[in-house]
């Protein structure tokens, strides 16, 4: 394709994607598949550039996107277990699920999403850093403004550049009520006495050296030969109903309660022992809120985790991610070169929202809400939860 007679007013594209992460890699595959000219913008010079490890839940989405067999080749640990720890580790339930988590490997994960995507005719920018929408007078968006200079014009803009996106702010996305403060860790030497993903819980009010920190959880899921991931995240949305007991934590403030977690939390320290950081980084996680809807600029949507469309109950947004951006990429190529009027925009959301993933995401962000705000809100304290954590064994099913 001569991508260069694209992107103008008299040519836009088709769609328009800003990231090119899973969700805009899946987007931009499952649309060019159908026939639509497709351009992806990344301001980095290459796909999904951050190493992460990352779960999933094995679905059909994988083997359309990726290949019959290949999540499979991939995979590095498979589990069905989930430990929970009390605070204090005083108590512990095992939970077995109905489906396996897959621990895999993100680079080649990434290199087959982008070798399909260019094998499908998919055109990349690298190094372009989409800023804005361009929204016209009639208020639809018709194509990107780029940084530091430059426009693209497009049918249809897709934001699929994750929980600090630029075009979710510009649809009205507030991050702060959505992104969730979180240390991540890949380490090595991991000597760990339980096979499945372990929690720990941490109580508002519990540590002494951050009286004001907030509730949080600590995470551990073993990966292949002695690896794991590890890390942790504060849920800042209970601290809001908490704040005349805790903070917002700053970046400096997590790190600092992690690292003393890290060498003196019972039970967890004792796993961490002898482990090398392989990588560590602050970040944040758009698992508190979901935004609704997903289109509220005609011709601009938003995908994955610029929405907070994510697996709440585990923190990965991978599978949800891709099936949204399949569903989108199916009603755009039905709508046959969009107008982007009212009732257009209307069919878009219905499409959207009334779909199988979209309801599952809402169902569990509402029962997450109610288990965070039982546990950390009202029970609240280390002693309380201790005390009531037969609740847990009652809540797990509901997952």
């Amino acid at each position: 394709m001569d991508d260069t007679a694209y992107g103008t007013t008299n040519r836009p594209w088709d769609i328009l994607i800003s990231g090119s992460g899973p969700s805009g890699l899946a987007a931009g595959i499952a649309a060019a598949r159908r026939g639509m000219t497709v351009c992806i913008c990344e301001k980095a010079a290459h796909p999904g550039p951050m190493p992460r490890g990352e779960t999933v839940h094995d679905h059909p989405i994988f083997t359309e996107l990726l290949g019959e067999g290949f999540m499979e080749s991939i995979s590095l640990h498979a589990t069905e277990k989930r430990r929970y720890n009390s605070p204090c580790s005083l108590k512990q339930l095992d939970f077995v699920r109905s489906t396996p988590s897959i621990v895999f490997r993100w680079e080649e994960f990434i290199c087959r999403l982008y070798e399909n995507a260019l094998g499908a005719d998919v055109t990349f920018r690298f190094g372009c850093k989409v800023v804005s929408g361009l929204i016209g007078e009639d208020g639809v968006c018709r194509g990107v403004e780029l940084s530091p200079g430059g426009r693209i014009y497009a049918r249809t803009v897709l934001a699929c550049d994750g929980h600090g996106s630029s075009l979710g702010r510009q649809s009205g996305v507030c991050y702060g009520h959505i992104n969730l403060p979180t240390v991540k860790r890949l380490a090595s030497g991991f000597n760990g006495d339980y096979p499945g993903f372990e929690f720990f819980f941490i109580t508002q009010g519990m540590l002494d050296y951050a009286p004001r920190f907030p509730p949080a959880v600590i995470f551990v899921f073993p990966r292949e030969s002695g690896h794991c991931e590890t890390g942790m995240t504060v849920f800042t949305r209970v601290a809001e109903s908490l704040c005349k007991k805790c903070d917002i934590p700053s970046r400096e403030e997590t790190l600092r309660v992690w690292k003393r977690l890290v060498l003196d939390y019972p039970r967890f320290s004792e796993l961490m022992k002898g482990t090398k950081i392989e990588l560590e980084y602050y970040t944040e996680l758009p698992n508190a809120k979901l935004h609704e809807p997903p289109m509220a600029i005609p011709g601009l949507a938003l995908i994955g985790d610029s929405a907070g469309f994510i697996e709440a109950s585990g923190g990965s947004g991978i599978s949800s991610s891709l099936q949204e951006a399949a569903i989108c990429a199916e009603f755009l190529s039905q709508a046959d070169a969009p107008a982007w009027d009212e009732p257009l925009v209307q069919r878009f959301n219905k499409h959207m929202t009334d779909s199988g993933i979209y309801r599952h995401i809402r169902k569990v962000y509402r029962l997450i809400g109610i288990f965070q705000q039982l546990f950390f809100g009202i029970v609240r304290t280390a002693k309380g939860v201790n005390r009531n954590w037969w609740l847990l064994k009652l809540l797990m099913p509901l997952q």
